[in-house]
């Protein structure tokens, strides 16, 4: 008898064990088919340098932000899209020159095959009033310049590329991000703006930004205080307030889940020749 009621015990509990496992993993396919029908949010569009409405500028800039790192799809009066960043921040320039009349930008964050609904912004292109015309429209199309990165200075818009990293962060250091900013034009360029982005999560996933980093954006650089980057050649920022800094803060609880993780920075600007 005592032969017999072992397998029977035996079979009972693999029985009972294989139907927990099999009631946890439907729980957790439920989550994750229900995480996945929310996708991803909706970026959303910086005000900085966005094109008015009505404007003479021929060219335009736009820079979003998402919740989470995402693949950014951008695209311009119904084009087909393509990928305009990748993390929490991303941009996407068009130097133009655009043609008068209306335009429409969109950008859609994706995550694997899910996408989301798109962040819009709809303006119109006027052509510029004559030398010496003066008048609301001209200050107010100035100041549209300005803001779009430069179209109010002596040069267009000038294409440039930003690159930089760090290493050897740890609780309570702050160190600067070195950047070099790469001027591929015949001319000389003046970088107007420099921002920087990193992205919520590290890699591999486990350590988040927002209790652990401090970013701090570069102030030294702006439209009354460019920095000149001679014809294709390059110069590199290594001290704040032109280039960035960043802090990993020394909190209270224990930290060691970020050790020998990493974090995607993006960079973007404005520069005009």
């Amino acid at each position: 008898m005592a032969t017999d009621e072992r397998p029977r015990g035996v079979r009972r509990g693999v029985w009972l064990f294989a139907m927990t496992c099999a009631a946890l993993l439907a729980l957790v396919f439920g989550l994750l088919r229900a995480q996945g029908a929310n996708g991803p949010a909706t970026p959303v569009l910086s005000e900085i340098r966005i094109p008015g409405d009505p404007t003479d500028e021929r060219s335009a800039t736009f820079m979003f932000t998402d919740s989470e790192t995402v693949t950014f799809e951008c695209s311009l009066d119904g084009s087909p899209v393509s990928t305009c960043g990748y993390g929490v921040f991303g941009s996407r320039s068009y130097p133009g020159p655009l043609s008068l009349g209306p335009h429409r930008f969109e950008v859609r964050a994706a995550t694997g095959s899910q996408v989301s609904s798109a962040a819009s912004h709809e303006w119109t292109v006027v052509a510029s009033p004559p030398a010496g015309g003066g008048g609301d429209g001209g200050t107010g199309d100035a100041d549209s310049g300005t803001s779009s990165g430069g179209g109010a200075q002596s040069g267009g818009v000038a294409e440039f590329d930003i690159s930089g990293s760090v290493g050897g962060l740890g609780p309570g250091i702050t160190k600067t991000i070195v950047l070099t900013l790469a001027n591929p034009n015949a001319d000389p360029i003046y970088v107007t703006e420099v921002r920087v982005g990193i992205s919520v999560d590290s890699s591999p996933p486990g350590c988040e930004t927002g209790p652990n980093i401090v970013l701090e954006q570069p102030t030294g650089i702006t439209s009354a205080s460019p920095v000149l980057v001679p014809a294709n050649d390059s110069v590199m920022l290594q001290a704040y307030p032109q280039a960035p800094r960043i802090t990993f803060r020394n909190r209270s609880w224990n930290q060691d889940v970020c050790k020998r993780k990493s974090f995607s920075l993006a960079y973007n600007g404005s520069a005009h020749s």
